[in-house]
């Protein structure tokens, strides 16, 4: 069967870290928690 997954959206993640590294370029303060939240791939690997 086809097996469940998690997507860590990197392209994502990646965007988002370049836009902070340039803010913190420019001398913005970028500190903090910044989250990309993954998603579930569901296949028939899950029960339910």
């Amino acid at each position: 069967p086809g097996l469940s997954s998690i997507d860590m959206n990197f392209k994502d993640l990646g965007r988002m870290a370049a836009r902070l590294l340039f803010r913190a370029l420019a001398g913005e303060d970028v500190s903090g928690q910044h989250v990309v939240a993954p998603s579930v791939i569901v296949r028939d690997s899950t029960l339910g």
